[in-house]
């Protein structure tokens, strides 16, 4: 019995979005109509059951199959069943009156057993285990199984008029044992893994599926988005920042739903929703609690009101529904404070579901930080000038007739009117980001209010990278006082006049090691480690990550002159930080001894590069930017960059190898001038023989009349044992020299 399984997408995104968003079917099967078996055991069985004797009921044709996102436990769905088989379970007992007559076998009941073709979910899964009737001791016993993970072309080819399911993750049991004495069968449960293929980083995270990656996939795949109309940039942002987080959802489509409902249910429990970008592209905005005003409406209001909750209205008993394994929860927080001042209780629940145990907590965490506190609300009219604003927005209101300075969210914008110059905003105040930021750690007994001043960055560096054709330089800044929004960057080529370069955002955190670390560690060091000492930390120290995340994360740790990535990081005693899973020595620097005290810095890679096409000695002021405010550029220390031009420089060369036979000495040499060559792309990458590169080669025999050649393999006639020395010209510019001994015996002399 085979069965078709429909789509469960359906519909318009949202009003906002114009445009069909219909999922088209996906059809599992082609012919009549699916059947689930019910519980119905028959007892005292005189004959062996046939297939009729298993009671079913009937669903109709077109039933969804699931889609599934994270780590989930569903039950399948049958869509095929037949083959059954019997055997008989026999019994010896004593027969005849009195005792005698002897023993003789009778039949004490049948075991069933049949074959079962099951439907699990769509799209590409990890199977991670199969139990029975709910009870996860209870594993199914079979002759055979042929498992598909909704990639591969496998199907039971016995069947016939079978459809191969593609796209869907199945499974075909040969011989399934039923039961004895039983005519249903067990409903089996599958706990499954769904493995994202959308091309998003952190798509797959520990604890379920990147919210960023599930919107992308429910847009291109079943609401029929071109990725073109998508801004796909700001999808990576998303599944970045989620992945910082933690926010992994695990989540089950059952049911034909609109793609909008899906999607807002989804984004409004990682404080996001969908909107359009300048080029009318969708577009994940996040309202992150770290977001930072936009731009100032100070005194231009043509109407201004302000509303404000009580204390007493406020939510301070937070209760959310949340799964641990496969049971649900319930995990209650309460705000004391908020508690005590409303005199009551009041209790407010939130559907966590999507979240395991742990992420659940910290969501719930945020949202009582967030809703125990009366926010205040502003409705105020404004000049057309200001219709350029958009929801999310975080914007700077100044009212000095009444007093108020404040940030405020961007609620809502009124549409233009053609008879008015002006639009109405809903604004709502701003407070997410100031209970992680100002507090005072116990056992203080009195509280110190943040400096109203900047003060000069006290902990900067400007590292040359060496990964691009153009000089690009890497800015690391910590904070000093906390509220720091930015930097501005001033540059000078004579120490006397500086001009303003660039604005950058991103804020490293500063600190020093407490140990020495080795330069003996194993290239990717598991087992010694850095252990940090933040400067002051006004940073979320950054999250462990996966080993396949490893390579792509865009962070460092810098250590002197050093370039490491990381990978896990952990407190250590009350001050510090463990960082483990380091790579040493990446972007061609060197890996090196570092001493206790070192300097060091974690920095992530984001809006902290510049490009500065100069040859000759600059200078740099690095100048702090926030709360409306810019520091001093006289208190800036100069900073002074002689560009080494790395990028330019050649790269020594990777492998030389000589061939001697006789006085006749073969020499290939292998040339590093092509950026991710063989790497970004292994399967694709092919090379010419004799190599191909850029620029000369000087050789010379034993130091003596450095000698140009074009190619990197030539033959050199010498019966004499003498030490060859490489060097790459290119660009006006030479690469340091590597040298090899080659001796005056045949034979193959090889130098890495």
């Amino acid at each position: 019995m085979l069965v078709a399984a429909g789509a469960l997408l359906t519909g318009a995104l949202t009003t906002l979005f114009t445009g069909s968003l219909i999922a088209g079917l996906a059809m599992a099967g082609l012919t009549a109509a699916m059947y689930f078996f019910v519980p119905k055991p028959k007892t005292n069985l005189k004959k062996p059951a046939s297939l009729a004797d298993f009671k079913i009921s009937q669903v109709q044709e077109g039933a969804p199959v699931p889609i599934v996102y994270g780590t989930v436990t569903i039950p399948g769905t049958i869509t095929y069943y037949g083959n059954l088989r019997v055997e008989e379970v026999k019994e010896r007992v004593r027969g005849g009156k009195g005792g005698g007559g002897g023993s003789r076998e009778v039949t004490k009941g049948y075991k069933y057993y049949i074959d079962m073709w099951q439907i699990i979910s769509e799209g590409k899964i990890e199977l991670l285990d199969v139990y029975l009737d709910n009870d996860e001791t209870k594993k199914p016993t079979y002759s055979s199984q042929i498992f598909n993970d909704g990639t591969q072309d496998t199907y039971p080819t016995e069947l016939e008029h079978a459809n191969r399911l593609k796209g869907i993750a199945h499974i075909y049991w040969r011989g399934f044992f039923v039961g004895e004495n039983r005519t249903h069968v067990p409903t089996v449960y599958f706990k499954v893994k769904r493995v994202l293929n959308t091309g998003l980083p952190h798509e797959n995270l520990s604890n379920g599926s990147n919210p960023a990656a599930v919107v992308y996939e429910l847009l291109t795949k079943y609401g029929n988005i071109p990725v073109s109309d998508i801004n796909l940039q700001s999808f990576i942002n998303a599944a970045q920042y989620y992945a910082q987080k933690g926010w992994g959802i695990n989540y089950v489509i059952t049911s034909t739903r609109e793609i909008r409902d899906v999607i807002n249910e989804i984004l409004s429990t990682v404080d996001s929703f969908l909107d359009y970008d300048e080029q009318g592209r969708i577009t994940i905005k996040i309202l992150r609690k770290e977001d930072t005003k936009i731009a100032t409406i100070e005194d231009d209001f043509i109407e201004f009101s302000l509303a404000k909750q009580a204390w007493n209205t406020l939510p301070n008993h937070f209760v959310a529904t949340c799964v641990e394994g496969t049971v649900e929860k319930a995990l209650i927080l309460e705000n004391q404070a908020a508690k005590l001042y409303a005199g009551q209780v009041i209790r407010k629940e939130y559907d966590l579901t999507m979240f395991d145990f742990n992420t659940a907590a910290s969501r719930l965490a945020d949202i009582m930080k967030r809703e125990s506190y009366p926010k205040m609300t502003l409705n105020v009219k404004v000049p057309l000038r200001w219709a350029w604003l958009k929801v999310g927005d975080v914007i700077e209101i100044k009212n000095t007739e009444l007093g108020l300075r404040g940030e405020f969210r961007v609620v809502s914008v009124s549409e233009p009117k053609f008879v008015d110059n002006d639009i109405e905003l809903t604004l709502l105040q701003h407070t997410d980001a100031i209970f992680d930021s100002y507090y005072t750690m116990p056992p203080a007994s009195t509280w110190s209010p943040p400096p109203k001043t900047l003060q000069p960055f006290t902990r900067i560096r400007v590292i040359e990278l060496d990964y691009d054709e153009l000089p690009r330089y890497l800015v690391l800044v910590n904070r000093e006082v906390g509220y720091e929004e930015g930097y501005a960057v001033f540059i000078s080529y004579d120490n006397q006049t500086y001009n303003y370069l660039t604005t950058l955002t991103t804020f490293s955190i500063a600190g020093t090691i407490q140990s020495t670390y080795s330069q003996d560690t194993y290239d990717i060091d598991d087992d010694v480690g850095v252990i940090f000492r933040p400067y002051k930390l006004f940073e979320d120290m950054p999250l462990s990550i996966s080993r396949k995340n490893l390579f792509t994360e865009q962070r460092l740790l810098v250590i002197n002159n050093e370039l490491m990535l990381f990978q896990n990081v952990a407190p250590y005693g009350n001050t510090d930080w463990r960082i483990t899973g380091i790579v040493r020595g990446v972007l061609h620097t060197t890996k090196a001894t570092h001493n206790t005290n070192s300097q060091a810095f974690i920095a992530p890679i984001y809006n902290n590069i510049l490009t500065i096409d100069a040859t000759s000695t600059f200078y740099l002021k690095i100048v702090p930017i926030g709360r409306g405010q810019v520091g001093d550029i006289s208190q800036a220390q100069a900073i002074t960059v002689t560009p080494q031009l790395r990028s330019r420089t050649p790269k020594a060369p990777a492998r030389i190898r000589a061939l001697r036979q006789g006085s006749n000495v073969y020499i290939d040499v292998h040339v590093k001038d092509r950026r991710g060559a063989g790497v970004l792309n292994a399967d694709a990458y092919t090379d010419t023989y004799p190599f191909d590169f850029d620029g000369v080669l000087y050789i010379s025999l034993d130091g003596v009349n450095w000698e140009v050649k074009d190619t990197a393999n030539f033959v050199i006639n010498n019966s004499n044992a003498f030490t060859l020395r490489v060097k790459h010209f290119r660009d006006g510019r030479y690469s340091p020299e590597r040298s090899i001994f080659i001796g005056s015996a045949d034979g193959e002399y090889i130098v890495n």
